[in-house]
């Protein structure tokens, strides 16, 4: 069966929806302040549970040879989550990002195509990197943030920078705002 995604508000459910971003932003509507719950009963997204600031701390840079943006992505967060796997052999023509987290980390991964920057801020004050794809053969890891600013990673070069989040929210609108990430 394909995931469910509910949205509860005040009590109610508003909407099901196969698809994570469409719950996320009926929860995250005004007129419905609510939150996302997959088919388990699992939180994956409450509006208005965000710090205005905070930083994913122990996410390091594994600069390797040979290896494309998202299996540098990839790296970086299995190590963050405790384990060593060689991702320079997967490849995404059989399976997506999403499945690849889910087989290593044994969790629910979440494509959120068209989520907004400030939506997808949730999982990082989570204490979840988040996976962009800001352009074509373009990769950065969001690893904090602060009221005005976004900390992004580059995978591939191992760098992080801060940009101002109305720069972010253009650099991410500008390729269809693709992100990935995960609960446990």
């Amino acid at each position: 069966f394909p995931e469910q995604y509910m949205t509860y508000s005040f009590g109610r459910v508003v909407i099901c929806s196969q698809d994570a971003v469409d719950a996320i932003h009926r929860a995250n509507a005004d007129e419905n302040v609510g939150a996302v719950i997959d088919s388990t009963g699992k939180v994956i997204w409450e509006r208005g549970v965000k710090a205005n600031r905070t930083t994913i701390a122990g996410i390091s840079p594994v600069v390797s040879a040979g290896q494309n943006g998202l299996q540098a992505a990839l790296k970086m967060i299995f190590a963050y989550e405790g384990f060593d796997i060689d991702t320079s052999g997967i490849t995404f023509e059989n399976k997506s990002v999403s499945e690849w987290m889910e087989q290593f980390l044994k969790v629910s991964a979440l494509e959120l195509k068209g989520a907004s920057l400030d939506e997808v801020l949730y999982y990082v004050y989570k204490k979840y990197p988040v996976i962009a794809l800001p352009g074509e053969d373009k990769v950065l890891l969001i690893t904090g943030y602060d009221q005005t600013s976004v900390e992004l990673m580059d995978p591939l070069y191992g760098t992080s920078q801060k940009i101002e989040k109305e720069e972010a929210e253009e650099l991410f609108e500008d390729s269809g705002n693709v992100f990935f990430t995960y609960i446990d």
